[in-house]
């Protein structure tokens, strides 16, 4: 089974909606018990905002792509 981003919230890398999938944890484990795969689809971006958990964590373990100049590169989001 295929996550489409509608179970992020917000549309956040590596998090998940828990008004939507509030026991999405328990629903892998009973698919794994079945034999049946999930698997999560992910954009790989980072909502570039301080007080973004994601992000803080990224910006203080230095793990963002830099350019030659060493400044962040930032993508172009849907928003």
């Amino acid at each position: 089974v295929h996550l489409g981003l509608g179970h992020a919230d917000a549309q956040q890398v590596f998090t998940v909606d828990e008004e939507r999938f509030p026991k999405l944890p328990v629903l892998a484990e009973e698919l794994r018990r079945e034999g049946v795969r999930l698997v999560s689809a992910v954009e790989p971006a980072v909502v570039a905002a301080p007080g973004n958990a994601v992000y803080d964590e990224g910006a203080r373990g230095d793990a963002f792509v830099r350019d030659a100049a060493g400044a962040v590169v930032r993508g172009v989001g849907r928003a």
